[in-house]
């Protein structure tokens, strides 16, 4: 992209005055920020186009929010979650749930992941039950960079929903061959993503709460994370960039 901005004056009217340079003068620094700007716009663009070709290879229902909520992107199988009578909607332009408590949980969640203070920034999940459904929507919600200089409708929270009832999950494979990860280890880390904490995932393993606490430290240090949020992260983007 280039721009070129000429500032011409008739040769009979000689050189500009004293004035007219120091008016240029002080609009030279926001013709540059103006320039600089519209750049870090087209780079924008361009990485919204490559995320969304990505949001929409992925099977599970994907949004992207901006700081409020404001849904900015959603794939597919988001759209066709709209479709239902129950469970998410859409209030405002803003990503919401039909059940008052889940929407206040919700928000919560996205609230937490655009915080304005970085180091208070975090991911969660939560469980959305349906009357149409068994078992709920399983929802994580983690926070992206945003450069809040292109307004307040910059994209910073993702929100990943899975229908636990269609079947589909992070293979486990795929965590044992990127991450070396045991079978155990496997077991315990896809239990986290689907919203389970540690005690009761023990439990529902069979094993006790310190061998459970054992395994996540050895996940900790083979996906070289420190927290489980962090860990629920990494897992989150695997399960975005898988295709279709």
């Amino acid at each position: 992209m280039q721009s070129t901005l000429n500032v011409t004056r008739p040769i009979g009217q000689g050189q500009f005055p004293d004035a007219d340079i120091e008016i240029a003068n002080r609009l030279h620094p926001d013709l540059v920020r103006a320039f600089n700007l519209s750049r870090r716009f087209a780079d924008l663009a361009d990485f919204s186009a490559g995320l969304a070709e990505t949001l929409n290879r992925s099977r599970h229902a994907v949004f992207l929010l901006d700081a409020k909520g404001g849904i900015r992107h959603a794939n597919a199988a988001a759209e066709a979650l709209f479709g239902e009578p129950d469970g998410l909607c859409v209030v405002g332009g803003r990503l919401a749930a039909t059940s008052p408590p889940a929407a206040r949980r919700l928000e919560a969640l996205i609230a937490c992941a655009a915080c304005a203070d970085g180091s208070r920034r975090e991911a969660g999940s939560m469980g959305l039950k349906t009357p149409s459904r068994r078992l709920p929507l399983s929802l994580i919600v983690t926070p992206l960079r945003s450069d809040r200089s292109l307004g307040p409708r910059a994209a910073s929270v993702l929100v990943c929903v899975a229908d636990l009832e269609a079947q589909l999950s992070l293979p486990e494979r795929q965590l044992r061959d990127i991450f070396g990860l045991t079978p155990a280890e496997t077991r315990l880390a896809l239990a986290l993503l689907k919203g389970a904490d540690l005690r009761e995932a023990a439990q529902s393993f069979g094993i006790s709460r310190d061998t459970a606490r054992n395994q996540l430290t050895s996940i900790f240090a083979k996906t070289d994370v420190n927290r489980q949020t962090e860990l629920i992260q990494l897992m989150m983007r695997l399960l975005v960039e898988q295709p279709a």
